[in-house]
């Protein structure tokens, strides 16, 4: 998912293809932690992402882990699965990329930082431009990591 749009993962919620049955799992701190070291294990690199477990019913022990894995500015990522393959979410299924397909990955990932690190000068000169009769001491520029608009 992070080397694509990114996505939500549900565990605790079954069905082909759609969310359709409630299957709570155990929602405990050691089930997250588990989660989280099989991520730290097996995606590199280790890609951006949050866990929330939701109680569900009288029982804090039961429920549902939601994962949020946003698109990242560091892909392609490779999931160790014996070698390191590379996939891509295609609309149900995850497939495997191609090398041509990895090599692009690749190439936009250097892009991405590189467009970024133009754009902290831009904003930066943008700053000492417009603010001429301040003396700094120190500066601190900020972009996003991933390009978007704020309407």
């Amino acid at each position: 998912m992070a080397n694509s749009r990114g996505g939500v993962l549900l565990i605790g919620i079954g069905g082909n293809d759609i969310a359709a049955i409630l299957s709570p799992v155990q929602v405990t701190d050691a089930e997250e932690r588990r989660m989280r070291q099989i991520i730290a294990d097996r995606v590199f690199p280790r890609p951006d992402y949050e866990i929330a477990a939701i109680p569900i019913g009288g029982s804090p022990d039961q429920g549902v882990f939601v994962i949020a894995i946003p698109k990242s500015p560091f892909a392609p990522h490779a999931a160790r699965d014996g070698g390191l393959r590379y996939y891509v979410r295609d609309g149900a299924r995850n497939r495997p990329l191609s090398e041509s397909e990895i090599a692009d990955a690749y190439k936009n990932r250097f892009e991405l930082a590189r467009a970024q690190a133009d754009r902290l000068s831009e904003v930066d000169a943008e700053a000492i431009e417009n603010y001429p009769h301040i003396e700094t001491w120190l500066r601190l520029s900020l972009v996003p990591t991933i390009p978007g608009s704020m309407p």
